[in-house]
């Protein structure tokens, strides 16, 4: 889906690009055909690098240290290689070493609960945010050239280390699919016939449940340090509510629903001003 869109809107915003793209299975190349926005598609690597300007890497994160070394010798020397993956850190830490300055990493905060190409869409990156990722060592020129290519696509690009980003998905998106499966399991462990009695609260709390789980394994498992934060600050808040449910408390309870409501809030305003 990442990477279909990606296609899609390039297809779109410029018909005349040529657009390659390498597949890991010759199964999905019928897929890659089939949605109409790729020049070529291969199993190739070396024939889809040969000659490309920009190289974008939309495979799961625990994949792309494989794929560093095979990147050279195919790669031209003044092209860049940039990535979507949700974690950057150990995405730079492979990369960054075989690739050196022709690497900069991105994450464009973007997707669904589906996935494959057929959930692809032109529109996906429109208003989202792409987070650009540089080192201390990265050229200025790289970075202003990656930055363009995902501002093109619609993003609105902010820049941070590696670290931070890391940090700071892991309770903006790690963690919400945590909580989301875990919520959708206590149902489904816990209540006999409970599909008859959900609404949309249910649905819009536990929709990216349904998301792939080979995928966000490796996502937690490449921001661990971080996400184990995250799921330990949720378990405090959890205790707070039980607590305040048990001893009968309602001004706790009132307090902790009264925080939630101004958090929501406030994520509604900065939306409303992008």
């Amino acid at each position: 889906m990442i990477g279909g869109s990606i296609g899609l809107a390039l297809k779109e915003k410029s018909p005349d690009t040529e657009i390659r793209v390498w597949a890991r299975r010759e199964a999905a190349l019928s897929g890659i055909t089939a949605a109409g926005f790729a020049t070529m598609a291969s199993t190739s690597l070396d024939a889809v690098l040969r000659g490309a300007k920009l190289v974008v890497l939309c495979t799961p994160v625990e994949v792309m240290p494989d794929l560093a070394a095979l990147l050279l010798p195919p790669l031209d020397s003044d092209a860049l290689v940039t990535d979507a993956g949700s974690v950057k850190q150990v995405v730079l830490d492979a990369m960054v070493p075989v690739l050196k300055h022709q690497f900069i990493g991105a994450h464009p905060i973007a997707g669904s609960d589906r996935a494959g190409i057929e959930a692809a869409r032109a529109d996906l990156y429109e208003g989202a945010t792409c987070v650009v990722t540089p080192t201390s060592d990265s050229p200025r020129s790289a970075v202003e050239r990656v930055t363009a290519f995902w501002k093109f696509l619609g993003c609105r690009v902010i820049e941070m280390s590696a670290a931070e980003h890391d940090a700071r998905l892991a309770f903006t998106s790690h963690l919400p699919h945590v909580a989301a499966a875990a919520l959708a399991m206590t149902v489904d462990r816990s209540a006999p016939d409970w599909t008859d009695f959900v609404g949309g609260g249910f649905r819009d709390s536990t929709r990216i449940a349904a998301s792939n789980p080979d995928l966000w394994t490796g996502i937690l498992l490449a921001n661990e340090t971080s996400v184990t934060r995250s799921i330990a600050e949720m378990q405090e808040i959890l205790q707070e509510f039980r607590v305040a449910v048990e001893s009968r408390d309602a001004n706790t309870l009132r307090r902790l629903f009264a925080e939630a409501r101004t958090s929501r809030n406030r994520l509604n305003s900065d939306l409303d001003g992008i």
